[in-house]
């Protein structure tokens, strides 16, 4: 008998009307087999038959979109990147972004942050692909708000300072940094920014309209409570 998602496919699709899209086989058919593959044990081994058959079927779909002009579906890209990366064949991943098949996107160099602690390359392969894509607000805007969600907040300072982002919103940041209750990474952070003042604008100090005097008045009172401390010792 069919798998059930095979079932299900027919009371979703009317076929007389017209054909399944990309996204929709990607929708019914094969994001349901990517979710049976990856419970699988063990999750990751690339020699694995279903897996390879999943890894195959994802990467003839978006060839044939590729070859037809058609855009690729995100979330077909999502899920052979993560099959991909998963499985440790990121050489053959690189190759698909290379030909094509895996296009540049925001959400790719996205998803390839999300993987930088897990695949030492991925940073890199990510920022190669931003430099490629060309300097944008939404790329960059992406590429920021994944890393805030991981709490990489050192790697948002270093991703601002390398592409020159500073009009970015330094509360943001800071109030990250602050909900961390990591004290040294809040200190790196609001001196971070005072650098970043002093370069963009000359002065150390923070605008009005950046509303960040509570995390001026938050390092000043740590600042002063760790003076007072080393006196007393």
């Amino acid at each position: 008998s069919p798998p059930p998602w095979i079932e299900g496919l027919s009371d979703d699709a009317d076929y007389d009307s017209a054909p399944p899209t990309g996204a929709m086989i990607g929708k019914y058919v094969l994001r349901p087999a990517v979710d049976a593959v990856m419970s699988t044990q063990p999750p990751s081994d690339a020699r694995c038959v279903r897996r390879r058959f999943v890894v195959a079927a994802l990467t003839e779909l978006l060839f044939c979109m590729q070859q037809h002009a058609l855009p690729p579906d995100e979330d077909v890209v999502s899920m052979l990147v993560e099959m991909l990366v998963s499985q440790g064949t990121v050489f053959q991943l690189l190759q698909l972004i290379e030909c094509g098949v895996v296009p540049e996107s925001a959400a790719t160099v996205a998803q390839l942050l999300s993987y930088s602690s897990t695949w030492p390359e991925a940073e890199v392969a990510a920022l190669d692909m931003l430099e490629r894509l060309g300097e944008s607000e939404e790329t960059h805007d992406a590429v920021m708000r994944l890393l805030l969600k991981q709490g990489k907040l050192l790697s948002c300072c270093r991703f601002i300072r390398q592409h020159r982002l500073f009009a970015y919103p330094p509360r943001t940041v800071l109030a990250a940094a602050a909900a961390s209750d990591d004290r040294l990474l809040f200190r790196a952070i609001y001196l971070f920014f005072l650098q970043r003042n002093e370069v963009w604008r000359g002065s150390a100090d923070f605008v009005v309209a950046e509303d960040c005097e509570e995390f001026t008045a938050l390092f000043q009172q740590r600042e002063s409570t760790e003076a007072a401390a080393a006196r007393g010792l």
